[in-house]
């Protein structure tokens, strides 16, 4: 006897399609499905929006929803809160607040803290953290309750946007929400501090976080590892790294990166080019990241023939450039006085379409004259 299928067993094909990115295919199973004449509700469609939501199609997402609403299905929280995300993703934040305000005009709409934390990270995004604050006090002021998201939002954008003492004084305040601050909470701070150059303070965060019973995860690793970088503590970026491989931690593309950059940056041209190898070894090869760290390295050394000769595997081993790697070049040819080089990188960049950068434009000018 043959299983027929119900709107829940659509929905989850929905959601699966979706999560694997193949909107094509879910719209038409939905499609083939109200033909067959099987019913389709808010869920089947959240889960089709989502999908446009994970790739930032804002425009498909607003699709699907008119379609919804056209049928006479009434949309509900989760597909404004989803319309939100996408919104907020490509970085339409002040739209994405009227959908806010919209919800709440609605008196079938009940807007929870969910809808509030997407607002509020979507402004913190974009460094509009007066606005984000003034979000978190709306929420409050609503009866709602502060939740751990939120904190993080803010910790993250305080960090991101260069004001870290705020950052701080949110997750010190986190306690009187009743909240204890999680592992992005800790890592995201711990960035903030290694951005600003404050290693003590890093290395005590970190102390505090094991102390909580949250473990260091490859992330910590690598923020503390770029922090120590940054400020020329490279023997101590070394310890690091060995306590890291020690404590069985397994390092990542990011992880290798740094280290390569540390080893250019103490100007260790052999171990540079053996964890090279390493890395294309361990199949990093397809990391835009990884070529750009190695080139860049090479051209601050004058090492312009064995830059030139990464460049050239990169299609080989088909990876992908971007602005930053021919930058990267024509800046080592302007710095060891080779501006026909450099030029001739640059027309080879805008053969593959893509737009040269201020920086570039810079690095030429100083290569000039």
């Amino acid at each position: 006897m043959g299983i027929v299928p119900d709107v829940y067993m659509c929905s989850i094909v929905v959601n699966a399609y979706s999560c694997e990115g193949k909107l094509v295919r879910a719209v038409e199973f939905v499609e083939k499905m109200e033909r067959m004449g099987f019913e389709t509700n808010v869920v089947t469609y959240n889960a089709l929006v989502n999908g446009y939501v994970h790739v930032g199609d804002v425009e498909g997402a607003e699709r699907v929803i008119c379609r919804m609403l056209e049928k006479g299905i009434s949309r509900n929280v989760v597909t404004c809160t989803l319309l939100m995300k996408v919104y907020c993703k490509k970085l339409r934040v002040e739209e994405a607040e009227r959908v806010l305000r919209d919800v709440e005009e609605d008196e079938l709409l009940v807007v929870d803290e969910h809808v509030y934390g997407v607002l509020v990270d979507g402004y913190c995004q974009v460094g509009k953290m007066d606005d984000a604050v003034r979000i978190q006090d709306e929420m409050l002021r609503a009866g709602l309750k502060m939740n751990v998201f939120v904190c993080n939002s803010l910790i993250n954008g305080y960090c991101k946007h260069n004001q870290v003492c705020k950052a701080e004084k949110v997750f010190m305040d986190m306690p009187c929400w009743n909240l204890r601050p999680d592992s992005y909470s800790y890592n995201t701070l711990l960035d903030g501090y290694c951005r600003e150059g404050k290693i003590s303070k890093a290395f005590m965060l970190c102390e505090e976080m094991l102390c909580e019973g949250i473990s260091a995860s490859v992330v910590t690793y690598n923020t503390v590892l770029k922090g120590l970088v940054r400020v020329g503590l490279h023997d101590n970026a070394l310890c690091l790294w060995s306590s890291m491989i020690q404590r069985g931690v397994a390092p990542n593309e990011v992880s290798y990166c740094t280290l390569l950059d540390c080893f250019f940056k103490m100007r260790d041209l052999e171990r540079s080019m053996r964890l090279w190898k390493e890395i294309l070894g361990r199949g990093f090869s397809k990391s835009t990241v990884a070529f750009n760290t190695m080139i860049n390295g090479l051209c601050k050394m004058g090492e312009m023939v064995e830059a030139v000769a990464i460049f050239a595997r990169i299609e080989e081993l088909g990876c992908l450039t971007d602005e930053i790697t021919y930058r990267t070049l024509i800046d080592g040819y302007c710095k060891s006085g080779n501006v026909l080089e450099a030029l001739r990188i640059k027309a080879l960049m805008e053969r593959k379409a893509i737009s040269p950068s201020i920086e570039m434009y810079n690095s030429l000018i100083d290569g000039l004259f």
